[in-house]
């Protein structure tokens, strides 16, 4: 019984930091805009067709001051893990959003 309740806590838990690492990145596909107004889920659609980009995918890792949240794209869909670029948002924990280290 002991371990399943643990079992059922590691699972809570992962489902818990999975939700809210899908709530960062909805908050800056959504709701950062550049200064032209565009959403970043608006650029990185025009970006795409017009430089054939191929999307990596997004990642959050967390800090002390709040998030990261990182896309990474490659030039060529063969191009191997590492040579991917990257942009990278922080959001604060007071909810502000910039754009983060490259």
């Amino acid at each position: 019984m002991r371990r399943l309740i643990w079992i059922s806590l590691f699972f809570l838990t992962a489902a818990a930091a999975q939700a809210a690492e899908a709530i960062s990145i909805a908050k800056i596909k959504k709701e950062w805009r550049a200064l032209d107004g565009e959403t970043a889920e608006q650029i990185i659609a025009s970006v795409s067709k017009v430089a054939h980009l191929v999307p990596r995918g997004w990642e959050v890792r967390r800090s002390d001051d709040g998030d990261l949240v990182t896309f990474s794209w490659a030039k060529h869909s063969t191009d191997k893990e590492g040579d991917e670029y990257t942009i990278t948002w922080e959001i604060a924990s007071d909810g502000a959003v910039t754009l983060g280290p490259p």
